[in-house]
């Protein structure tokens, strides 16, 4: 199908929109691209805009949970100032030996005080560090 040159005028929705009267390929409501473009933008910015709901990023359930973690970690890095592991190092880090998850994430008879280095090798050397008591068996199976 042959598309043919038309004059740029206002139809339909942009019915009162001038276009700019020359001939050329129509984009949408009697406009060409140039014409439509400018038309819609019009139109757009008489909507209300909407509201934007952002959503969290952390649940409000989640966020007790590490409320509760920080004042346990707080307490425990400040009980062992020293990393765990033997380097002699400041602690700035707490390793969780049996893993994170329920009420394992406070649970201060599983942490390790460990500085940067240290907590990096304990989780790079996972057999390792089982051997020497940094970590413990994660699953039930």
């Amino acid at each position: 199908m042959e598309r043919k040159l038309k004059i740029c005028e206002g139809k339909g929705k942009a019915k009162g929109f001038e276009g700019c009267e020359k001939p050329s390929y129509l984009f949408g409501h009697g406009l060409c691209r140039g014409c439509y473009g400018r038309w819609y933008s019009v139109e757009n910015s008489k909507l209300p805009k909407k509201k934007k709901r952002s959503i969290n990023p952390v649940s409000d359930k989640e966020l007790v949970r590490l409320a509760k973690y920080r004042k346990a970690r707080k307490e425990y890095l400040a009980e062992h100032e020293m990393c765990e592991v033997g380097c002699g190092n400041r602690a700035d880090q707490i390793h969780h030996c049996l893993g994170r998850i329920g009420d394992l994430l406070w649970d201060k008879e599983h942490f390790l005080a460990v500085d940067t280095f240290c907590h990096k090798e304990i989780e790079l050397n996972p057999t390792w560090a089982k051997e020497n008591g940094y970590s413990g068996i994660r699953t039930n199976k």
